[in-house]
Order: structure tokens, then sequence, then C-alpha cells
């Protein structure tokens, strides 16, 4: 697996392309719930996020507790990258940020590992990405959405590329 700098690849980062993380080690009850969900079901991703870059700053929108929210991607973990080719499109950001502030569930992804049905007015991360990913006509089913790895695999077998491991490291850049 190709691993980057996060200063070398800010620049090719763009709104769209799917961001991914496996949970090493955690600081929140939710953090904890992911690594033993990563662990059990023996999966690598169990996060997922979608690069907005505004200008020259780089954005992560992801659903994550309490709310949907738009972070600065060189303050999060080190991640993974699958850049998804997208179409520059003032649209998609339009897409991403009409759902800040939505509540995130993790509930939701309990009740998606046991097939039931689940809070439409509630995001957890896979969900709200692949909602992202169908509006702009990446995929055609939500359901790849349900598991952040699955999601992961979806995209990365639609845009024929592995994800790069990418380290957050602060040098070479201006700014987040």
């Amino acid at each position: 697996m190709e691993k980057l700098l996060y200063s070398k690849l800010r620049d090719q980062i763009r709104t769209g392309d799917l961001l991914a993380w496996e949970i090493t080690s955690f600081s929140e009850k939710s953090d904890l719930f992911l690594f033993l969900y990563q662990k059990i079901f023996k999966i690598k991703y169990s996060h997922v996020g979608i690069a907005v870059r505004i200008d020259d700053r780089v954005f992560v929108a992801e659903a994550v507790p309490p709310r949907v929210r738009l972070f600065p991607l060189s303050l999060k973990d080190d991640f993974y990258y699958i850049p998804c080719h997208l179409e520059s499109n003032p649209k998609y950001l339009d897409y991403l940020l009409e759902d800040m502030g939505k509540p995130y569930s993790l509930f939701d992804l309990i009740k998606s590992i046991f097939n039931l049905s689940f809070n439409p007015k509630d995001f957890y991360c896979s969900e709200y990405c692949a909602d992202f990913y169908k509006a702009v006509g990446l995929i055609d089913n939500v359901e790849v959405g349900k598991f952040p790895h699955k999601l992961v695999e979806k995209i990365s077998e639609i845009t024929h590329e592995e994800p790069k491991y990418v380290t957050i490291d602060k040098g070479n850049f201006d700014g987040v």
C-alpha cells in the first residue's frame, strides 16, 4: 500500500474524494464502539468522510457524534485517501453542506449490522457519504453505504484507485 505525507498530497485532494480511517486508539465512547466493531468483524475501515476543498483549505465532511460537521483535515488522525475523479461542481459542496448539523446516529450503524431499518433523519458516517455519492452519480445504490468498509471497497472498485495511507504532518505547507 502506498504511503504519503499529507503536506505533499493536500494540493491534489479535491471535493468529493473519499477519506477513510481505522480506529487504533480511542478517546470517546463512540471510538471504543468503532474499535470493537472493527476488531469483531475483522475490517480495516470503521469511519469515512468526504474531502471538501474551499479555496486552499481542505476539510472533511463527516458524520460524527453528535452531528454532521465540516472539520479541518489536517487536525484529524492519519487516514486513507481514495481519489474519486469527480468533475469540479459547486453543487457538490452545496449538497454536502445541506446536511451539516443533522444528528449523528451510531444506533443506525448498530441497526444496520442486524439488518433493521434506521431513522432517515439521522446519519452515521458511511450513510452520509453514500447519499452524496448517489446524488453525484458515482454509485446507484445507497445500500453499499451500510458499512464504512463496504463503501471504501465499492468506491475503490468504481474509481480503480486503491486507498493510499496518508500521514498527517505539519511540514511544508501554510495553514491547514
